[in-house]
Parts: structure tokens; sequence; C-alpha cells
């Protein structure tokens, strides 16, 4: 912490010390601060006072070393050259008023006279000199302690008015700067935190402030793990940077509380897979019950044989058959699913999709590229169901595009009559078999061949569908959604009808 020194800042932007000081100081700075024409003033004023002293008294007075004084008050403005010629003058005078004027010897008075006048005068201009200089000095050193301080004082009221958490550490884990975000972060009370050490609440940020190979200007984000003061554990995104101070290496660090994200994340994931799953579990539950409708058929044919249709083994079949059909019939829970619409900007899904896939695709060499055609109506979908869509596309087009040596990756959003259009194209070798792109467990498939399969079945979810378009080059797969100012009274596809 800097402190503002202890001056006093005259009218001619001169800083004078206010501690104590000689006498001799104290009056060369009360006649250096003085303009050149008052102290020019002052000095004739006292050599007018000289002279009628000297007219006035009955008897000769020595004012020859007087008039040193003017001459002395003078030399605080003017250059030292005319300081010299008014010494020089001045031992004629001291000569002319003195009890023997003129008389034999006065050659060596004079210069006797000169002599002394000229080293006194000069003792007293260097004295003057330096005292210029020491105030001078001190007038920048006081300027840019004031400067600094005034900064100190900005980056404190910025630090406290920040609605983030912010803390600076030094290098023994100790808090030199905290605001009101960061003890409420911590559960901490106000004016408490700084002084303590961080390593009770945050261990790996305090590990990271203590490292010995902490350089200056070093700035990184991390996820760390951290406790409050009544023990509750939570998840913290760290922003810090390092700068260098008087003892060593400092971090300050910006923090936030991640921990209701990592919830939200967590749900979404899990509803995600809640989802995917119902629709994968639903489809293989409506082809079995396909299955054991053609064996209830076949069963039926069979049992106008004579004599069969009292065998037990037959019966048995029977049996097998009616509960293999009531656990296909039978409705998952829709645990973690909404089951109503949801209005989601078609806009800023992209933009979070761009930024959840961008950089990955930039890693493979793949040019992602949104086309802007305008503002678009928010639509019927699941905003964390669609994003997932859009990835899986995505990463389909860049397994397309592996051995390719143009790989792109174009987005086109537009709203045509009532629905909302995604396309997502790609630079690969297109698809051989259209008709066989949403089948689960495709032979020869990339992966597992349910990817399409359940990103369909989600999209129809909320009314939409997703279909593959002809196109000249490459891929290219549409999402419709509806409008969200649409009818809303259309059913709702539930998973356990779906058919591929």
């Amino acid at each position: 912490m800097i402190h503002a020194p202890p001056v006093a800042w005259t009218d001619k932007g001169i800083a004078v010390p206010t501690e104590a000081a000689s006498p001799l100081d104290r009056m060369l700075d009360w006649l250096i601060r003085r303009e050149t024409h008052e102290n020019l003033v002052l000095a004739a004023r006292f050599l007018l006072l000289f002279v009628i002293a000297d007219i006035l008294s009955p008897h000769p007075l020595p004012l020859g070393r007087m008039m040193l004084i003017p001459i002395a008050i003078a030399a605080a403005s003017v250059p030292r050259r005319y300081v010299m010629t008014a010494v020089l003058v001045s031992a004629f005078i001291r000569e002319q008023i003195g009890l023997t004027p003129w008389t034999s010897g006065w050659t060596g008075r004079v210069l006797a006279t000169l002599a002394v006048f000229l080293l006194i005068m000069f003792l007293w201009c260097e004295t003057v000199r330096k005292r210029k200089a020491i105030l001078s000095h001190y007038a920048r050193i006081s300027e840019e302690t004031r400067m600094r301080f005034e900064a100190e004082q900005r980056l404190v009221s910025l630090v406290q008015s920040m609605p983030t958490a912010v803390v600076a550490i030094d290098g023994n884990g100790r808090v030199r700067l905290s605001n009101e975000a960061s003890e409420t972060l911590l559960g901490v009370g106000a004016g408490t935190l700084p002084g303590q050490q961080i390593h009770q609440y945050l261990p790996n940020l305090a590990e990271i402030a203590g490292g010995k190979h902490l350089g200056h200007g070093r700035r990184t984000a991390t996820l760390i793990d951290g406790h409050r003061l009544d023990g509750e554990p939570f998840r913290a995104s760290v922003w810090f940077a390092t700068y260098a101070a008087a003892d060593g290496a400092h971090l300050v660090a910006i923090l936030a509380d991640a921990s209701d994200d990592i919830r939200d994340f967590q749900q979404s994931s899990l509803n995600t897979l809640l989802k995917s799953t119902r629709v994968l579990v639903g489809s293989m539950a409506h082809e079995i019950r396909n299955i054991c409708a053609a064996i209830t058929v076949t069963q039926a044919n069979l049992s106008r044989l004579p004599g069969l249709a009292r065998n037990d083994d037959f019966a048995a079949l029977d049996s097998l058959t009616r509960s293999l059909t009531r656990i296909s019939a039978a409705e998952l829970a829709s645990a973690g699913e909404a089951s109503v619409r949801q209005s989601v900007g078609i806009q800023s899904v992209l933009d979070e999709f761009q930024i959840v896939i961008g950089p990955s695709l930039r890693d493979e060499g793949i040019s992602l590229v949104i086309e802007p055609s305008g503002p678009l109506p928010d639509a019927d979908a699941d905003r964390h169901s669609l994003l997932q869509v859009l990835i899986n596309l995505a990463r389909n087009s860049a397994r397309a595009m592996r051995r390719g040596r143009r790989k792109s990756i174009r987005i086109n959003a537009k709203q045509e009559g009532g629905r909302v259009c995604i396309r997502l194209s790609d630079s690969g070798p297109g698809v051989r078999n259209p008709e066989h792109l949403f089948k689960a467990f495709q032979p020869g498939a990339d992966s597992s061949g349910l990817g399409l399969f359940i990103s369909r079945a989600m999209v129809r979810c909320y009314g939409g569908d997703l279909s593959h378009e002809p196109s000249a080059e490459g891929c290219t797969m549409c999402i419709r959604l509806k409008t969200s100012l649409q009818d809303r009274r259309a059913p709702v596809f539930h998973p356990s009808e779906t058919s591929a």
C-alpha cells in the first residue's frame, strides 16, 4: 500500500516537505518560492534601509558587511553572474562608505573585501543551487508518489465495485486485496479477508501463488475446488495473472462460482441421455411388438391344426408371446423430460454451437461458416437437444471429410413458411444410400449407427423433422422446426411409437 507523502504544494507547483527543517532551509525555501521581482524588490528595500540608516545615524556605521544581505536575497532568483557583479560593486561601495575611504592601502582593502565577499556569495549560491535541486527532486518524487497513490486508489475502487470476486495474493499465500464479492463467495465477514491465508479457502490457488517459478506476466484460467468459511465445498472458475512487486511475484485472481454451471451441465447431460435411451428403447419395443404380432398371427393359424391347440408347449409359446408383447408395450417414465415444448432462439443456439464445436473443427483443419440470413423467429425445440443434434451432424461430417483435401462445413438458417430450416452442408464425399441413412445399427457404420436415428427422433419429439437433401457436392442435412407462433395443439410425438 502506497501512502501520500507529507508535502505542501505551492501555487508554483513546488512540493515542500512539511517535516522539521532547519531555519536556514526554511528561509531558503521561502525565498525560492517567491517570484524574481519580489526578491529584487525586497533586496532593494534592504539596501534603501541601510542607506537611510547610514544617513540618519550621527556616527558612521559599519554597513559594508550588511551589503551582503540584499545580494543574498537577490541570489535566490537571479543568475550567478549578476550576483558576482553585485559583489564587485559592493566591494567598492564598502570602501566608499568606510571610515578612511580611498586612502593609502585601499587596493588591498578592496581586493580583500572582494575575495571575502566572493567566497561568501559563492558558498551561498551553491547552497541555494543545491536546495533548489533538492526541492525539484523532492517535487518529482512527490508527484510520482501522488500519481501512484491515486492510481492505487482508483484500482482499489475499481476492484471494490466489480460484481465478480477479485483477490490479490502475495508469494506467501496471504490475501493483500479483496472485494465484497470475494468475501461473499468465501462466506467471510466484510473487510476480514485481507491478511488471511488463502490456503484455508482455495488450497490450489495458494500452491500456484507460492510456486517458485511463478514469473511476471503469466495469464491463465483453471477450475479449482474450494471451501467456504463454514466448510461448504464449491467449484470455482479462476482467471489469474501475475505481476511483479517489491517482495516478489504477486497473483491477482478473478473467481466465479461454477457449481451451478456444473450442476446444470450434468442435469442437461442426464436429460439428454434419458431422452436418447427412451427413443432407442421405444423404437426397439415397437419392432418387438411388430414381431409379436406376427407370431400371434402364426399361432392363430397353427391352432387350427388338430390336437395342437391342447399342446402344453404350444400354450407356453402363446404365454411367452403375450408376456413379451406386454413388456414391449410398457412406457418408460419420462424422468427429466419436459412435457411441453420450449421456445428457443435459433441464432443463440447457433452461436453456442460455434463456441462448443469451433475449436475442435479448427484443430482438424475444417473451416466452419455460419451464414447470416437475417432475423430468425423462435422455434419449438429443446435447446440442449437441438445443440446435441447439431454437434452430432458436425461430427458425422468431420468423420466423412477425414481423408479429404478440402474440408468445410457451412450452416444456413432461414424461415420457410411456418418453419425454421437449419441446413448443414459439408464438402465430403456425400451419401451413397440415403434411404438407409436413418436406420439403426447399420452395417459398416463408423460408430454405433444410432446417431442420426436418435437425432431425428429427438427433433420429431418437438414436431420437427431431420432429413437428407440431395446436393451436387457433399452431404446436406436439414432440420425443420415449427416456429413458436404456430398452433401448439399438434400432438407431441411419443418416443415409444418411433419407427425408423
